[in-house]
């Protein structure tokens, strides 16, 4: 009798990790004498004690805080610390990841907040969003050091780090929309009736209503848009732009579809949405526009309205063999 070794192939499911956030260099510190107290920046405002290790995660996606900017506008910082009384001399950094690459190293990424200081504060400084911040979700990082300039990653010798979520604006889109506006938009779980919006925008992303939906990468998903048109002139024109990449536009390859062109029908308008097989995970914006007689435009002034919604593109699971061994007994 002769004992067999049979392979037989078995198949089973890898999935990535659908994590929203960049990944950023871990930071930590020893804060026994040194620490954050508070932070203040535009809806932020947030009191903590010794962090654990020297370091808070205070992203959103951990502690649900969040401030929104735009790009060239000057905001104000306000940073309170414990600093060691005895030595003073203690270094306050504020660090911005303003184009997305996920660190801070970066020309305008550094600010300094106070130097060489024994004060709690508030430290307060005011912070220039440059032109060309990518828009999204950035990280702030704040740092305190004792003796030394912080840096925005690695060990603190002295002192302590806290992350932070800011959502750069996507550029501005307003409307004249007095002849025709979007009256509803619906893709998976995002169901939303409007009226005419004020300044021809609507805001119903994440951030401002809490509601997303979540697509898959290499997925298929019906879009349906139903407006009301100027049946008068009529020539309404509605396009949905999708920033699939994350690059903060609406430019790139797939990032446009046309959902009605020339049309005099309230609709609803219906398209199929290929999400991309290398679409980025995490938030994606989404953005309806409704333009009379002309293509929309991603920005800018128009005749028509514009709308602009979150989806939460996930990675796909792929297929992977896997070889399991098995034993057989036979006879030769």
């Amino acid at each position: 009798m002769t004992i067999f070794i049979c392979i037989t192939a078995s198949l089973f499911m890898f999935a990535a990790s659908d994590t929203q956030a960049a990944s950023y260099p871990a930071i930590s510190g020893d804060n026994t004498y040194e620490w954050i107290t508070n932070v203040t920046f535009g809806d932020i405002n947030n009191s903590t004690a010794q962090n654990a290790n020297g370091y808070g995660d205070y992203t959103y996606d951990s502690s649900g805080l969040v401030t929104r900017v735009r790009a060239n506008g000057t905001y104000p910082l306000s940073i309170t610390i414990h600093p060691d009384l005895t030595w003073c001399d203690e270094y306050l950094y504020a660090y911005f990841d303003w184009n997305h690459d996920s660190d801070f190293t970066d020309s305008g990424e550094t600010v300094v907040v106070a130097a060489n200081t024994c004060q709690t504060g508030p430290h307060s400084v005011n912070v220039r969003v440059p032109w060309n911040a990518v828009p999204g979700e950035i990280r702030m990082r704040i740092v305190v050091r004792y003796d030394g300039i912080p840096l925005s990653f690695g060990k603190i010798p002295e002192g302590e780090a806290e992350d932070y979520t800011i959502v750069v604006e996507y550029p501005t889109i307003i409307g004249d929309n007095r002849s025709e506006w979007i009256t509803n938009v619906t893709i998976q779980d995002i169901m939303n009736t409007t009226v005419r919006e004020a300044n021809g925008y609507g805001d119903f992303t994440y951030w401002h209503t809490g509601e997303t939906t979540e697509i898959v990468q290499d997925e298929t998903y019906s879009l349906s848009v139903t407006i009301s048109p100027d049946t008068e002139w009529c020539e309404e024109y509605v396009t949905a732009f999708l920033d699939w990449n994350h690059d903060g536009d609406f430019l790139d390859f797939s990032e446009s579809v046309v959902v009605a062109a020339n049309t005099c029908t309230a609709g609803p308008h219906v398209i199929d949405i290929r999400v991309p097989i290398n679409a980025m995970a995490g938030r994606t914006r989404m953005r309806i526009v409704l333009r009379w007689r002309f293509t929309p435009s991603i920005s800018g002034f128009i005749s028509g309205e514009g709308e602009d919604y979150t989806l939460y593109v996930k990675k796909r699971k792929f297929p992977w063999p896997m070889f399991l061994p098995a034993i057989t007994e036979g006879t030769k």
